[in-house]
Parts: C-alpha cells; sequence; structure tokens
C-alpha cells in the first residue's frame, strides 16, 4: 500500500494517543450504535463513515471497522485527525489562499455543480422506456439479427489482396489476423469482432457480410474509413426482444438523456443569449489574418471566451487546426460547461452532501500536501545528511526479521474458535496442520520463518506483528481469509552502513521533519482536539 508521505505520518504520530500521550485517548470498537461524528478537530468532524474510507485506505478493501481491533482502529482515526491538524496549521500559514490552491478548488467546483445540476436537474424524471418504446427500438435494432464477424484490416488494397492469396492457398484466417491485421483490438482473438447489429459496422462491411454464409469470406478486399478489409462470416444469430430487453431499456434511457441535455444547452444558449463567432476559428485555420488572443470565440451574458482563453483551458494536445469544426465543439463544451455550473450555483446545488463532501475531502488533500512540502523543503545537502545519520542511526537497518506460526482458514466464526482452542491450550502446531488454507505452511505445522512487508500475503501480519509482539495474536481479516497466528520472534534488522543507508536518507529526514512537524502540531491544536463519548478513554500506558 503505498501511502501519500504526510498521511503516513499522521499514522505513525497519532498512533501512540492524540496530542501525545498526556491525553490518554483510546480508540474503542466500532458498534451499530455509533455516533455519526466520532471525533472533532477545530471546525472538522470525523464521522464515522470518514473512518471506514480511512481503514480501507490503510487495510485494504475489506478492512471494516466492525472487524479491526482497537490498535487499528486507533492507527485509522490518528490518520484523519493527523489530516485534519495539518489543515488547521495550513490555514494559519493561510496556503487556503494559495492561488494554485484556490484555481484548483474552483475548478473542482464547477465540475462537481456541473455534475450536479444534470444528474439532479436536468435527468430528473425522464421517463421510462414503455413496451411500444422498446419494441419501437428492437425493430431499429434489426429485431434481434447479429452476424459475427471477423476481419483482417490492412493499409492498402495491395496488402489485401496478399492476403486473400494466402487464404486461397490455404492459410489460417485467424492466424493471418494475429499476424497481420492493423486492428490491434481484434487481431489478438484472431480478428473476431463478436456477435453486432448491422449498425453496428461499417456500411462497407455490412453490405459484404450480410447475406454471405456462415464460414465464407470476402473475395475482394472491403473498403471502409478505417483502411482495407477481408472479413468471414463465424455465425449469425437472432436475439429475441426478452434477450435485448435491458439493452433496450439502457439505450432508450441515453437517449433521454442526451436529448434533455441537448434541451438544457438550448435553454442556456437563449437565456444568456450565447453568440459564436465562426470568423475567429476560421482565421485560426486558415492563418490568413494576424491573429490575437483577444478574439473572441464566444460571448454571453457577462462573459466571453476570447482565443488565448481557448487556448489556455482546451484539454487536447493539439487544439488549433484547420478543423474548424473540431475547434466549435471544444469551445462550446468549454462555454456550457461554465453556464452550468454557474446554473448550478444559482440553485444552491452547491449545499448538497455529494458536492460538499467531494470538496472538502480535495481541500485536506491539496493543503495537506501544501504542508507536506512546506515541511520538507529545501533539499538536505550533504552534510546535513551526514549528520543526521550520525544522530539517528537505529533508524537505519536491514528489514525486521518476523518469525509466526499461523493458521489461516476462509470463515471469521471457525478463526475465533482456533482461536479460543490455543487460548485454552491445544497446540497450535497441530490445528495449523489440520486447518490452515496455506498448503506451504501445512508442510510446516504452520511454521512462517520471514515474514515479509508489502506483500500482499503476509503485509498486514507483518505489521500487526510488530505492533503486538510475542505470543498470540487475535484473529486477524488478511488476503485470502482470516489468520490466527502466534509471533515467535522478532529480530531487528542489522545496522546499515552511511554508504548502504544513503538512498534512503533523503526520505528519512523528511520523515523526521515532518514528524517533529506533527509532534508540535499536536501541542498546539491540542485544545482543538476532542473525542465525544462514542469513544472509551482509558489512561494511556504508563499514566
Amino acid at each position: 500500500m503505498k501511502t501519500p508521505l504526510y498521511a503516513r505520518f499522521a499514522i505513525c504520530t497519532f498512533m501512540l494517543g492524540l496530542a501525545g500521550c498526556s491525553t490518554g485517548r483510546q480508540v474503542a470498537v466500532m458498534t451499530p450504535e455509533t455516533s455519526a461524528t466520532i471525533a472533532r478537530v477545530g471546525p472538522y468532524a470525523v464521522s464515522a463513515v470518514d473512518l471506514a474510507q480511512a481503514a480501507a485506505a490503510i487495510f485494504g478493501a475489506e478492512a471494516k471497522p466492525a472487524l479491526l481491533d482497537s490498535a487499528d482502529l486507533r492507527v485509522a482515526l490518528d490518520a484523519l485527525i493527523g489530516a485534519r491538524v495539518l489543515v488547521l496549521e495550513a490555514e494559519r500559514r493561510g496556503l487556503d489562499k494559495d492561488p494554485g490552491i484556490v484555481a484548483r478548488l474552483d475548478s473542482l467546483r464547477a465540475v462537481k455543480l456541473r455534475e450536479a445540476i444534470y444528474e439532479q436537474v436536468v435527468y430528473a424524471d425522464l421517463p421510462a422506456a414503455s413496451p411500444q418504446d422498446v419494441a419501437s427500438l428492437y425493430a431499429e435494432w434489426g429485431s434481434g439479427e447479429q452476424v459475427r464477424a471477423a476481419h483482417i484490416l490492412l493499409r492498402s488494397a495491395e496488402e489485401a489482396g496478399q492476403v486473400l492469396q494466402l487464404l486461397a492457398e490455404g492459410a489460417d484466417f485467424k492466424g493471418l489476423a494475429r499476424e497481420r491485421s492493423q486492428h490491434t483490438e481484434s487481431s489478438t482473438e484472431g480478428g473476431d469482432m463478436g456477435y453486432l447489429r448491422r449498425s453496428q459496422y461499417p456500411d462497407a462491411i455490412a453490405n459484404a457480410i450480410w447475406a454471405m454464409p456462415v464460414g465464407q469470406y470476402t473475395r475482394v478486399p472491403v473498403r471502409s474509413f478505417m483502411g482495407w478489409h477481408v472479413v468471414q462470416v463465424l455465425d449469425r444469430r437472432r436475439l429475441t426482444l426478452a434477450d435485448q430487453q435491458i439493452a433496450l431499456e439502457a439505450e432508450f434511457a441515453r437517449r433521454q438523456r442526451q436529448q434533455a441535455a441537448a434541451r438544457f444547452v438550448e435553454g442556456l444558449s437563449q437565456s444568456y443569449a450565447v453568440i459564436y463567432y465562426p470568423e475567429t476559428a476560421e482565421a485560426v485555420a486558415s492563418l490568413s489574418d494576424t491573429l490575437s488572443g483577444q478574439r473572441q470565440l464566444f460571448s454571453w451574458r457577462d462573459g466571453s471566451l476570447d482565443l488565448a482563453g481557448f487556448l489556455q483551458r482546451v484539454q487536447v494536445p493539439d487544439p488549433v487546426s484547420e478543423d474548424t469544426a473540431r475547434m466549435h465543439r471544444l469551445a462550446e463544451g468549454l462555454v456550457f460547461d461554465e453556464l452550468a455550473a454557474r446554473e448550478a450555483a444559482a440553485l444552491g446545488l452547491e449545499a448538497m452532501p455529494e458536492v460538499r463532501s467531494v470538496m472538502q475531502a480535495k481541500r485536506f488533500q491539496w493543503l495537506g500536501e501544501a504542508m507536506f512540502a512546506a515541511a520538507t523543503t529545501p533539499e538536505p545537502a550533504a552534510d546535513e545528511l551526514l549528520a543526521f545519520f550520525a544522530d539517528n542511526r537505529d533508524r537505519f537497518r536491514a528489514r525486521t526479521v518476523v518469525t509466526v506460526r499461523e493458521i489461516l482458514v476462509d470463515s471469521p466464526v471457525l478463526a475465533d474458535s482456533l482461536y479460543q482452542q490455543v487460548l485454552a491450550g491445544q497446540s497450535l502446531e497441530e490445528l495449523a496442520r489440520r486447518h490452515t488454507v496455506r498448503s506451504d505452511l501445512r508442510k510446516t505445522d504452520g511454521l512462517w520463518p520471514d515474514v515479509r512487508p508489502g506483500d500482499p500475503r503476509s503485509g498486514r501480519i507483518y505489521e500487526a506483528a510488530l505492533r503486538h509482539g510475542p505470543g498470540l495474536h487475535p484473529p486477524l481479516k488478511v488476503n485470502g481469509g482470516y489468520s490466527v497466528f502466534a509471533v515467535l520472534d522478532v529480530h531487528p534488522g542489522a545496522s546499515l552502513t552511511f554508504a548502504e543507508a544513503e538512498p534512503k536518507e533523503p526520505r528519512s529526514l523528511a520523515d523526521s521533519r515532518m514528524e517533529s512537524l506533527m509532534q508540535r502540531l499536536r501541542q498546539d491544536f491540542s485544545a482543538q482536539i476532542s473525542i465525544p463519548g462514542v469513544l472509551h478513554r482509558a489512561p494511556a500506558d504508563g499514566q
């Protein structure tokens, strides 16, 4: 799992207790009755939904708060609280006013507002397909008639003729398609395009194959907009209306949305008095006039899009070309996207939870990234790295070697039962031999001498073993099932030399800077961190 460094340090520094060990706060197991808000950092709430998302991001998609032990829950909650503390510090430094961050948030806001107005207004209350609508579409689609064909796409008629000659001499159609076809999507399948309706084929191909018997191929090359084809009919079938019911209803809904969107854009065009200036696009295409970036492509009430703005905003590599229709289409999209966002804002759609939650999440992310950049800049000099290595020798070690004895099973109920049996004195070795689904470990009575981090099979076990230390660990959800294991040995890796550690040093120093920042912020904002009664509190170790 790759986690942004600032988030990783939020986890590391908060997992021992919020705002430092002096708070003594610990996380209780979530229950269905848990309140929506489980913590608050300044004005920002941490919800049960946030916790579930953090758990999935840190421990994997299958990790649910109800399945995690208190230590893992504390990691997830502390990561969330750490991220929000970074936001408070970013605001204190004025990073939330940074023009780059403001521009990115404004752009995201416009995107989410456009999405909201289309889903909540434009596409609201569209009619469902009636039986008559479905029957009409079924007829339009050829009443279920489909042909499965394979093709070989060539660059020229001459190459197509060569392929036809090879086929006449007995060459295999599929083999030639794999070797010679320029259509990469189908060539690996021997040219097979699957079952398609007549309207889904280019007209030239459809006309050539629709009456052709199964097994035959076109005796002359077929030309389409793609190039030259040799086409073989593999099969044909006729689907009933019931066979296509779902697809037909989906197509009807797609057309309804398309028509609703066109009506919406036309309404925007009328209400905002949108005007297109084709002479600007024509001047760009012909280069017959001295071009100015201030020349307008579109104008509307209270706004306009000039050539410079178009070139700056359009997201394609070659927006200026002889294709004036393409320029018109791209510019028109920019204009009506902006007007749709304006309409959505006027309707108050920015207050929708779906919009607010995305905006807040991205704001947290970008402010956190800005804080990370501020905390880890400038790049360390060589003498700083050497001094850091001398002061932190213990950081630079080879990987800690972890040895466990483990039972992996499919069922959480069975895992709980095996855990209780081991606690009652049953032999873990014997139970592993009988129950583990890991065939390689069944031969060793569950002994796993070198559990490794970063491995999908063992990563969570390795992390849990480092936290838990020697002894029997409660059942743990891992990739492949539920693990019951005993940590037999945790052996620190050997110390590295400076030369061995040097590639890791800049990152470790950045981690150290971030850790120091987080420790300071915990103290600075401790009074603004609160956890309601939904999480029980107990004295921290040593308190």
